[in-house]
């Protein structure tokens, strides 16, 4: 445990750090500190650095302590209906592997999760990395898609099959988080929310996700946020019980079904890789100029806008961060912000910030703030000295 917190503390510092500052920062005692510093030193997850900026009283200069990028590595495993990707990082968040896995929605779920499992292990083959040096791997999966030639079951279920079979065959563990969570804590911990306390981060795709910060800290999303397609909005002359809700408004499945790509009784609540696909074909459609295609995809913006003013009066955000593929579509953006800004006159309460994290790199970085974070991460494989 109190090898972790050391381990921990040196991962978030964002430069190298002294002992005495490690013993600050944990409340360990320097002779504790130090026992552990060299036990994760002779394992290379860590590395001595000296700088001029850590100077001791007489003015010599003193050693200080980081992170070594090459100590230990994650593996991700991020699948959406427009890209599907298995990515290798070291404990920098740089990306090391990045293969592409066309053509996998057609394969059977079960050879689907063996067919992941082989590339993960042919990742670390032509990385050469141990298998002992990888802390653990994380699968990004948009969890109300649902598989080809079903109506019930969605990718969410592929998270327990892999985890089973990479406990199996490789021994690493794997956790598994939806899309709009990954990309979203990417945001509030590396990307355009850094330094702010409350943010909502909403994830606008064929449905609309979101994850919330309070005073600091991810929240566990509960279901008010997690899954605010079926949060009412509010707007001028509707009454209370007429308030469309905004998956019904605001989503890439409205869109579709604005523009006869889905039956007026159709449920949005979940969506195939048919329906992103037909998604991405209206989204070109509007950039050619089709009149009915901008029309729709401005008026799902212009009711977002408006679905901004009930999550500000339920959350407080001071700011929002706006993710996925609707905002690249820029009359989708602009109907969003013109509503948003038309509430309120002399000035909005929370400014838009536009999302900053690739899926890729979203899913490295939230694998390694997951299991450096994780009470039961077990760093004894990797003490065995270095790769």
């Amino acid at each position: 445990m109190n090898r972790n917190r050391v381990f921990r503390t040196l991962f978030s510092a964002s430069q190298a750090i002294t002992r005495q500052e490690i013993c600050q920062s944990t409340g360990l005692n320097l002779p504790l500190v130090s026992r552990i510093i060299t036990e994760l030193l002779g394992a290379d997850l860590l590395e001595e650095v000296i700088s001029s900026s850590t100077l001791e009283r007489r003015g010599r200069r003193c050693t200080a302590l980081q992170i070594h990028a090459e100590g230990a590595y994650v593996i991700s495993v991020a699948i959406t209906a427009y890209s599907q990707e298995i990515l290798v990082g070291n404990m920098k968040g740089h990306i090391l592997y990045n293969k592409t896995l066309p053509g996998i929605f057609a394969l059977p779920p079960q050879e689907l999760i063996t067919f992941l499992a082989d590339s993960i292990e042919d990742a670390l083959q032509a990385t050469r990395i141990p298998r002992e040096r990888v802390l653990g791997g994380s699968m990004a999966l948009p969890r109300q898609m649902l598989l080809p030639g079903s109506s019930a079951s969605s990718l969410s279920f592929l998270g327990s099959a892999l985890r089973e079979k990479l406990e199996q065959k490789l021994s690493i563990p794997l956790v598994s988080i939806r899309l709009a969570e990954v990309l979203n804590l990417a945001e509030v911990t590396w990307g355009a929310s850094r330094g702010y306390k409350n943010v909502v981060c909403v994830h606008l795709t064929s449905l609309v996700g979101a994850s919330l910060l309070h005073a600091g800290a991810l929240l566990p999303p509960p279901d008010t946020i997690g899954n605010i397609s079926c949060l009412p909005i509010a707007r001028a002359g509707k009454s209370m019980d007429l308030l469309p809700r905004i998956e019904n408004m605001a989503s890439g499945m409205s869109i579709l079904q604005r523009l006869g790509f889905l039956s007026p009784d159709s449920q949005l609540s979940n969506y195939s890789i048919e329906d992103t696909l037909n998604l991405a074909l209206v989204h070109s459609r509007s950039l050619t100029g089709d009149s009915a295609t901008i029309a729709a995809f401005s008026d799902a913006g212009e009711w977002m806008g408006h679905a901004l003013e009930t999550l500000y009066h339920a959350y407080q955000p001071e700011i929002f961060i706006l993710s996925g593929s609707l905002i690249e579509n820029p009359y989708y953006l602009k109907a969003l912000e013109a509503a948003w800004e038309g509430l309120y006159p002399s000035g909005t309460p929370a400014a838009l910030r536009l999302g900053t994290m690739s899926i890729g790199s979203a899913a490295i970085l939230t694998a390694l703030e997951m299991f450096t974070a994780m009470p039961t991460l077990d760093l004894e494989p990797l003490l065995g000295g270095a790769a």
